[in-house]
């Protein structure tokens, strides 16, 4: 048996990989986006489990919540926007499939209460590696409550 938040990343992937978006992409699930950059040259989506909080209901429950990072990867020219707008659009695209989604992860019921771009530098991508290894990396991260 997987823990809960491997459970969620779980059911994104299922769920991402069920779903027909602007660009096909086989969704994976890590626990880290680490890849070879020649490996790059196709779109890697992987999901990652992210951080977690326990806020405490009452003595005995707590309103859980779980982030999900959707990490998009490809190697590309930076300084082409017919190559970066169009994962840009895609992490767009995931971000509005689960606006307001409901999943189920290990037989619980969770729903998607935010979602978001992160990146380091506040920016919407990594520009660091945008630049200087010539690759996109855009994170949706979705953070989804347990139903109790």
């Amino acid at each position: 048996m997987s823990c809960q938040a491997g459970q969620i990343a779980d059911a994104v992937t299922v769920e991402l990989g069920c779903t027909t978006f602007g660009q096909g992409f086989t969704p994976v699930r890590k626990y880290r986006a680490n890849y070879q950059v020649t490996a790059l040259k196709i779109l890697k989506v992987v999901v990652v489990p992210g951080p977690a909080s326990f806020d405490p209901l009452d003595r005995q429950r707590d309103d859980t919540q779980y982030a999900t990072d959707v990490v998009l990867l490809k190697k590309i020219n930076p300084d082409s926007n017919t190559e970066v707008d169009p994962l840009v659009e895609l992490m767009e695209e995931i971000k509005d499939h689960f606006r307001a989604k409901g999943l189920t992860a290990g037989g619980v019921g969770i729903f998607c209460r935010t979602r978001e771009f992160v990146s380091p530098g506040d920016s919407l991508v990594d520009e660091a590696l945008l630049k200087d290894s010539r690759t996109f990396v855009g994170v949706v991260r979705l953070q989804w409550r347990l139903r109790q």
